[in-house]
């Protein structure tokens, strides 16, 4: 009677070890599925947060090469100006020389304050161009509407 109900215990530990290994192999293939949809999702959230919140320097960075092709526009805006009216022999010319040279010395300066990373001095600079672009405009009698969405 013994071997019969030895038999029988072992047969049910191997019965239940089997259901055992066979729910864990389910689960497992489970928790991979979703595992591998889980990441997924995680690396879509981080790609959408990574591109919103750059990081400071990231940021800085960014204003620093907009500063700079600003005053390099500002910088050759002066320079094709000058050549557009040094053919010009009146009083005009050189009042518009004097205002072309400032626009491209705010160039400069801006570019300066860009590459040392001094933004908040760039602000008050920036006023000044477009007060300069303003003053030229008024003293040519130049309509000033192009300005009108700088403030």
């Amino acid at each position: 009677m013994k071997p019969i109900l030895f038999l029988f215990f072992l047969s049910m530990i191997l019965t239940c070890s089997a259901q055992e290994t066979l729910n864990q192999n389910t689960l497992s293939k489970e928790h991979k599925t979703r595992s591998e949809k889980m990441q997924r999702l995680m690396h879509e959230l981080d790609n959408v947060m990574y591109k919103q919140n750059r990081s400071e320097l990231e940021r800085d960075d960014e204003r620093r090469r907009y500063l700079i092709r600003l005053s390099e526009k500002l910088e050759l805006m002066s320079d094709k100006i000058k050549k557009i009216i040094q053919n010009r022999s009146d009083d005009d010319q050189k009042v518009f020389l004097a205002y072309t040279d400032t626009l491209g010395d705010q160039g400069k300066k801006i570019k300066v304050l860009a590459n040392n990373y001094q933004f908040e001095e760039v602000e008050p600079v920036i006023q000044e161009t477009l007060d300069l672009c303003k003053s030229c405009h008024d003293g040519f009698n130049v309509d000033n509407s192009v300005l009108s969405h700088y403030k």
